[in-house]
C-alpha cells in the first residue's frame, strides 16, 4: 500500500520530465519483478486454510450471512466509488486551477499515504475497540473532511488529502479482516466480495461521477458525493446484525 501511494508522484515526475510517449517503458520494470517474485516466493499448497466442513452437508459457507455479507459489501461498494472519483477526476479539478501535474501527483500520494497510515493505527484500533465503532467514525467524519478537502488551497492542500485519505480509507482492511471473521468456513469468498469486487464496483460506477461531472459540473458533483458516507450508516448494523461472541 506504501508503494502504491507513491505511484501518482513518481508518474507525474517522469511524465514531466520523459513524456507521456516513454510511459510504457516502465512495464519493463513491472515485468522484472513479475520474473523475481515467480523466482523467489515459494509455492503454496494451501497451508493454513479453513476446511469447509459445511460443504459436506450440501450447503455453502455463507448459508445464513449473506445479510451481513451484502451489506459489508454495499458499504465497501460505496467507499471504493468515493476512493476512485476522486482519483480518477481531482487531479483534473487540481491543474484547472493553475497547478502542476507534479503538484497533483503529490496531492494523490499524500491522500493515499493517508490511508496507509490509517490502515497501522484503525486496523490496531479494531483489533482492540471493534469495527462497528471505526466503521461509525469513518462514515460519519468524511463528508466533512472531504468538504474540507475540495475547499482547501495553496499549501493546505496537502495535509487535508492527507486527512481525507486517512478517514475515508480507514476501513478498507477492517472490512477485509472482518469479512474472515464473519464467514470463517469461507473466507476466500467472503474476502473477495468485501474487497476486490466491492473494488471493481466502485470502479465501474466512477464514470456515472465522469457523467455527472461534465453536465453539471466536475466540483458541485465531488461536493455533492460527501452524503455518500452518510448513507452508508443504515446498512453498518446490519453488518453486526446476529454476530456474537467476537468483539464488534
Amino acid at each position: 500500500t506504501l508503494a502504491f501511494s507513491l505511484g501518482p508522484l513518481l508518474i507525474a515526475v517522469y511524465v514531466t520530465h520523459l513524456g507521456l510517449a516513454r510511459l510504457p517503458l516502465l512495464t519493463l520494470a513491472g515485468a522484472v519483478l513479475f520474473m523475481a517474485a515467480l523466482y523467489l516466493l515459494p509455492k503454496t499448497e494451501g497451508e493454513g486454510a479453513v476446511p469447509d466442513k459445511s460443504r459436506e452437508n450440501g450447503k455453502t459457507g455463507l448459508a445464513g450471512l449473506w445479510t451481513p455479507i451484502l451489506a459489508l459489501w454495499l458499504v465497501s461498494s460505496l467507499r471504493s466509488l468515493m476512493d476512485a472519483a476522486l482519483r480518477s477526476f481531482y487531479p483534473i479539478l487540481h491543474v484547472e486551477k493553475g497547478n502542476s501535474l507534479v503538484s497533483a501527483g503529490l496531492v494523490l500520494t499524500l491522500y493515499m499515504l493517508g490511508g496507509t497510515f490509517s490502515a497501522v493505527v484503525c486496523g490496531q484500533y479494531a483489533d482492540k475497540r471493534g469495527y462497528r465503532k471505526l466503521f461509525q467514525a469513518s462514515f460519519l467524519l468524511a463528508p466533512a473532511f472531504l468538504l474540507l478537502f475540495l475547499s482547501a488551497s495553496g499549501f493546505w492542500v496537502y495535509p487535508a488529502a492527507f486527512a481525507y485519505g486517512f478517514v475515508l480509507l480507514a476501513t478498507i482492511f477492517p472490512a477485509l479482516a472482518l469479512a474472515t471473521k464473519l464467514a470463517p468456513m469461507s473466507r476466500t469468498l467472503a474476502s473477495s466480495l468485501a474487497f476486490g469486487f466491492a473494488t471493481g464496483t466502485g470502479g465501474l460506477l466512477a464514470p456515472v461521477v465522469g457523467h455527472l461531472g461534465e453536465t453539471l459540473g466536475l466540483m458541485p458533483v465531488m461536493r455533492g458525493m460527501a452524503v455518500i458516507p452518510l448513507l452508508c450508516l443504515p446498512f453498518t448494523p446490519l453488518i453486526f446484525a446476529g454476530k456474537k461472541g467476537w468483539k464488534e
